[in-house]
């Protein structure tokens, strides 16, 4: 960069002093500066208003959609209480109800016999 070539108004070649070479990179060492702290500032911001959100993919959740489902047969006289007892007897059986039916996309409480429900 000791020679810059330029065209000015009929001006063909115009040598520049060796100082132009410091403040070529002076000019960019503030501008990346500035782009640092810009980023900076955004990262922060996003973070912050992103932060309350529940995360989409909890390792719970991961384990689920690896976990191949168990499929049951109802049988007479069953429940999702009593299936919730049977299949998961030392968890909430109110978060077992929950979970199958979401999983099964019920809508209510209500099987049949012969339905065939898949188990988490």
């Amino acid at each position: 960069m000791a020679i810059m070539l330029r065209k000015m108004k009929g001006k063909t070649i115009q040598k520049e002093g060796q100082g132009t070479e410091w403040e070529h990179i002076i000019n960019l060492i503030k501008i990346l500066t500035i782009l640092f702290i810009l980023f900076s500032s955004f990262h922060w911001i996003i973070k912050k208003r992103v932060q309350h959100l529940p995360a989409q993919l909890t390792p719970a959740a991961l384990v689920q959609q690896v976990t191949p489902a168990k499929l049951y047969k109802v049988k007479e006289g069953d429940t999702l209480w009593k299936i919730a007892l049977q299949h998961y007897p030392n968890e909430d059986p109110l978060k077992a109800i929950h979970e199958i039916k979401q999983l099964n996309k019920l809508s209510s409480d209500s099987i049949k016999p012969g339905q065939s429900i898949k188990l988490p």
